[in-house]
């Protein structure tokens, strides 16, 4: 794979030498592939030993390394952009090549410029609330695993950050995430993880120490249960739906994007992942969402506190798996969450909050 970039980047460093020109909004750029997608003349794994040198497990010759995903033929490659700018060049670069057209699971809906402009202007260049100030949510806590002391910083920076900017901050309350996270993990169970131990038996490779609990062969359940997981994340998107709506009881004004972790913790150490629930919901919702880097620990500041109180077994595990000195220096980003086909605006208020935290990350309160 990485020969093959680099031939291109030779090919297209000798096109825009002869020509002048760029083959798109994205000549020239180093992208990552998720290991997912299918490029022709190459292996895709998904991390499975045995679609090594097949097609998803397939010998057939018409198939091994003959077919490519849809989006790397529009793009070459999915590019995961590293900074706000990055992913707008990454959506608007997708939603150019009109996807609608080829996928009939994508919405037509093309980039639309004015939202994120109207948005944007809400700001000035230093964050500062304009004529309309934005009104963003602060979601702390999920009430089941409370954020480690460095993520639970970061909110406090955003937060008060926003308050020095004379935007709207409020706390945000909705229903239980518990509910969307164990819906979600249902139906991504619903099978008896049939699908995965197929995959695993290609090559009689085990299932890693992490995902044994989880995916353990068992029966996949029942038809009925599973339209009824449907009826229910059907009634839980309603529920935060209408609570999104109630924001405007006080002020007339609904909240415009939600802060909240992305996982309780500032990094991710192997082993110790054990709660995903604050994407869960933002999945089973298809809402939209960026993050962005807020600060990094600092055992100096995120102590360990030994009088904290823990919830429920789980969030006894993830607080004693914090240690200031692992995660001393590891980034912390937070997500801010719209809501679905918001992309837009969400993006917008990225590059507002993005921008005033770098502007502005030594005068806050650490």
């Amino acid at each position: 794979m990485f020969d093959f970039a680099m031939r291109t980047a030779t090919q297209l460093d000798q096109h825009l030498a002869e020509s002048g020109t760029v083959k798109g909004p994205l000549h020239g750029l180093p992208v990552s592939l998720k290991d997912q997608f299918h490029v022709k003349g190459h292996d895709t794994t998904m991390g499975y030993v045995g679609w090594i040198g097949t097609y998803e497990g397939s010998k057939d010759p018409a198939k091994v390394h003959q077919i490519e995903s849809q989006v790397v033929k529009e793009l070459l490659s999915l590019v995961m952009g590293t900074t706000v700018e990055a992913i707008r060049l990454v959506l608007t670069s997708m939603l150019s090549t009109n996807p609608w057209l080829c996928d009939p699971n994508v919405v037509n809906m093309p980039w639309d410029s004015k939202i994120e402009t109207l948005t944007l202007a809400r700001a000035d260049a230093q964050g500062f609330a304009k004529d309309a100030p934005l009104k963003i949510g602060i979601y702390w806590t999920d009430g089941v695993i409370t954020p480690h002391p460095p993520v639970t910083r970061g909110l406090c920076m955003v937060h008060d950050m926003l308050k020095v900017l004379c935007h709207k901050v409020v706390d945000w309350d909705p229903p239980s995430q518990a509910t969307a996270n164990r819906i979600h993990v249902a139906f991504l169970e619903a099978d008896g993880a049939h699908d995965v131990h197929q995959q695993l038996d290609l090559s009689g490779e085990p299932l890693i120490p992490p995902l044994r609990g989880s995916f353990q062969l068992r029966d996949p359940i029942s038809l009925l249960e599973y339209q009824d997981l449907t009826l229910q994340g059907k009634a839980y998107n309603e529920a935060y739906y209408d609570y999104w709506n109630s924001t405007s009881d006080d002020d007339g004004q609904l909240v415009d994007a939600v802060v909240m972790p992305v996982a309780p913790h500032a990094a991710v150490i192997p082993g110790k992942f054990y709660h995903t629930a604050y994407t869960e919901s933002i999945n089973l919702m298809d809402y939209s969402a960026a993050v962005i880097p807020v600060t990094r620990a600092d055992k100096s500041v995120d102590v360990f506190d030994h009088a904290y109180q823990p919830l429920n077994e789980v969030d006894r595990k993830n607080w004693e798996a914090y240690d200031p000195d692992t995660y001393d220096g590891a980034p912390v980003g937070l997500q801010i969450v719209a809501r679905k086909w918001e992309e837009e605006k969400v993006w917008a208020i990225a590059k507002i909050l993005d921008t005033a935290l770098k502007n502005r990350r030594e005068e806050i309160p650490r």
